[in-house]
């Protein structure tokens, strides 16, 4: 279960971060764990990082649900979709 803090920890950020920080966190995180799995030829590296991708969906979506943080109107940028509007997993 993700909580405010451990979100927070998870993208190092404080926790004052504006949304466009958030996201601009995420979509930063998510794009360097993308390259090392892919980059990588070892089983328990690839794995590793894929498992840090899905703990960084549930952080976007931690976010996107709390409504303090309007993330459903921030678009997302994928390198391999454009432009998105909503979440995003690549």
């Amino acid at each position: 279960m993700i909580t405010e803090e451990k979100a927070y920890d998870i993208l190092a950020l404080d926790n004052n971060a504006t949304p466009e920080e958030i996201i601009a966190r995420y979509q930063t995180l998510k794009d360097q764990y993308r390259k090392i799995k892919d980059e990588t030829a070892d089983l328990k590296t690839q794995l590793a990082y894929q498992l840090k991708q899905i703990e960084l969906d549930d952080v976007f979506i931690y976010f996107r649900n709390v409504q303090k943080y309007n993330l459903k109107d921030m678009p997302l940028h994928c390198p391999y979709h454009g432009d998105v509007g909503s979440f995003i997993v690549c």
